[in-house]
């Protein structure tokens, strides 16, 4: 994920945001092998690591807890670092079953500055939170879906269906105020 995706990614959103007939974004990647496999290491050598993490940092997952609008991240292969970090970020989480995850960023000397620290202990609980932080070890799509980390375990085919479906539920209800 670089600096450019990053940025695309929070235009899309700000639009998304900005259309009063959206109601819910969803949030996927390109393919079945990454969701989004964490900050291109390479520019994060060329640049100041907190420089280069600031566009997770300070603002896709803080912007998706704060919308209006409800947010669903439709993960299929690898969900890393940062990538997971975004998908945290999103009101509900949805994954596949050939669906990994993990924050690795510990064994790179670098805390996950997009908020993994917080939220990740208070959606899967904080001896789960704390272990994925810690360890840095990956986790498989069911070991996610046990500790809640995903809400829906699906094959990879059922993924964009569901995620669709779930849109259209969610928009056909009447708005929080």
């Amino acid at each position: 994920m670089s600096l450019a995706t990053l940025d695309d990614l929070h235009n899309a959103f700000a639009e998304a945001e900005a259309d009063p007939q959206v109601r819910v974004i969803g949030l996927t990647g390109a393919g079945e092998k990454a969701f989004a496999s964490g900050s291109d290491l390479n520019e994060v050598e060329h640049r100041d690591i907190k420089k280069a993490l600031e566009p997770i940092v300070q603002g896709f997952a803080e912007r998706c807890e704060r919308s209006e609008k409800v947010s669903i991240a439709a993960i299929n292969g690898i969900c890393m670092g940062g990538g997971l970090e975004l998908a945290l970020g999103c009101d509900i989480r949805i994954g596949t079953t050939n669906s990994k995850y993990a924050t690795p960023e510990g064994k790179l000397g670098i805390i996950p500055g997009g908020g993994a620290t917080q939220r990740l202990p208070r959606i899967v609980g904080k001896a789960w939170g704390m272990e994925m932080l810690l360890m840095g070890e990956t986790i498989d799509s069911d070991r996610a879906y046990q500790i809640g980390l995903i809400t829906r375990l699906l094959e990879p085919e059922d993924l964009m269906p569901t995620l669709h479906k779930m849109a259209g539920q969610i928009a056909a209800f009447a708005p929080l105020v």
